[in-house]
């Protein structure tokens, strides 16, 4: 590239490399660019969103067969509601209602357990990318979730019925029992020191980790670092 070269004009000192090949029109760039402007996050810098009520309600009015499959999850999962409804009424907010085998009467959605609220806000983006094929970041994915229903949840992205595309997601947990059903190269795990620097390696750098071991046994046994010291 020459000295008076136009291009020259769109590499910045800000930009990244990916950002000016894009606006160089560079195919593979855009391509990659376009990925990332949509990837699915619910993270906003170095904050974890938590959308509003009214926000969630409006997404589900706006998107029935979001309703319905999350109707039929929850109804499968079992966790001890069988109905979802959305409650409309002339000068009032839309609210959601959960009906239960146990109850006589419908309960509204404050009323219902951190994990059953939280699985609600999440359900319509991961519904998103399992149906669009598209990548996400989930910050504490496993946050006021049964350890059950985490694996359940993993388990959509190894389904090819559930995510025919190949949408991936990148998240965050604490919960150990999901290493069950994952492959080493799947996982990383973020170590800090007693100076209180932080280190993030994969398991598949773990020298001697064979590929038929429990990485959730292998964890607890400490081969694996990354254990909190406590005591």
């Amino acid at each position: 590239m020459k000295a008076n070269d136009a291009r020259i004009q769109a590499v910045r000192n800000n930009a990244s490399f990916i950002s000016t090949l894009a606006h160089l029109n560079h195919p593979l760039m855009q391509a990659v660019r376009n990925d990332l402007a949509s990837m699915q996050s619910n993270t906003w810098h170095l904050n974890r969103l938590y959308p509003d009520l009214r926000t969630v309600v409006n997404y589900y009015i706006d998107m029935p067969d979001v309703l319905e499959q999350l109707q039929r999850d929850v109804r499968r999962i079992d966790v001890g509601i069988n109905g979802v409804t959305i409650q409309q009424q002339p000068g009032v907010e839309p609210f959601f209602l959960f009906q239960h085998d146990t109850l006589s009467v419908p309960m509204v959605l404050q009323g219902e357990s951190a994990g059953t609220q939280h699985f609600m806000v999440m359900f319509p983006m991961i519904h998103y990318m399992l149906q669009s094929g598209q990548s996400g970041v989930y910050d504490e994915f496993d946050a006021d979730l049964h350890p059950d229903l985490v694996r359940e949840l993993l388990g959509w992205f190894h389904s090819h019925e559930r995510n025919p595309i190949g949408a991936q997601i990148f998240l965050t947990m604490h919960n150990v029992a999901a290493l069950q059903d994952l492959e080493k190269e799947e996982v990383f795990l973020v170590e800090k020191s007693l100076e209180g620097a932080t280190t993030i390696y994969g398991a598949q750098d773990v020298e001697g980790l064979r590929r038929d071991v429990s990485l959730e046994r292998k964890y607890r046994s400490g081969a694996l670092g990354a254990l909190p010291n406590i005591g």
